[in-house]
């Protein structure tokens, strides 16, 4: 049998193509994980979302928060696009048919859309995880985008010499103004272009 590998199974002709270069399709499943994915990151933001949709006056806003029975969580979709693009990787793995650039992204989007929901609802109490991520994460990059102006130079104090008697400095202006003189005009000769020149 290996000596007639190299060979298709219906005629003598060599084979055209490797069985492990064949061209590799995108992944259903992993791009409805994207989707799902994404969805869940918009649930994170619902109140904003809400907010905009009934300021314009857009319908079915209600479903951000509850279909029929079921009270809609951001943890429950983050982790239902989290499986479906782990079954996409499984399949992967197992036909060798499909790429992985789009279960491995919404892998990431539901991770990020869990962390941030988690990060939203739990209590910021000295030692847990989430003051840790207000400290150095979220302080450090308010920061950064709100830099505050560069405070005023404080006003320079009197100097005290030994004799007891005080002289006052004052700093000096670092631009001296020149003087002013008056402006002329200068003297001009009419131009016959039309254009002023």
């Amino acid at each position: 049998m290996a000596k007639y590998s190299s060979y298709d199974e219906l005629d003598d002709q060599p084979r055209k193509s490797k069985p492990g270069n064949r061209p590799k399709r995108a992944s259903l499943l992993g791009f409805l994980a994207v989707l799902i994915g994404m969805v869940a990151i918009g649930l994170t933001q619902r109140d904003k979302i809400n907010q905009v949709m009934n300021e314009r006056g857009w319908p079915y806003s209600g479903f951000l928060y509850q279909v029929k029975d079921y009270h809609v969580e951001p943890y429950h979709v983050a982790a239902a696009g989290a499986g479906i693009a782990v079954l996409a990787l499984l399949l992967r793995r197992m036909t060798g048919r499909t790429r992985m650039g789009w279960p491995v992204l919404a892998l990431l989007l539901s991770a990020g859309a869990a962390g941030t929901w988690r990060y939203q609802n739990s209590p910021r109490d000295p030692g847990t995880p989430e003051r840790w991520v207000q400290d150095h994460v979220v302080d450090k990059v308010a920061g950064w985008l709100n830099k505050a102006p560069d405070a005023p130079q404080p006003a320079i104090a009197p100097a005290t010499q030994p004799s007891g008697e005080q002289t006052v400095s004052t700093p000096a202006d670092p631009t001296p103004t020149p003087p002013v003189t008056p402006a002329t005009p200068p003297a001009t000769r009419p131009s016959n272009n039309i254009f002023g020149l």
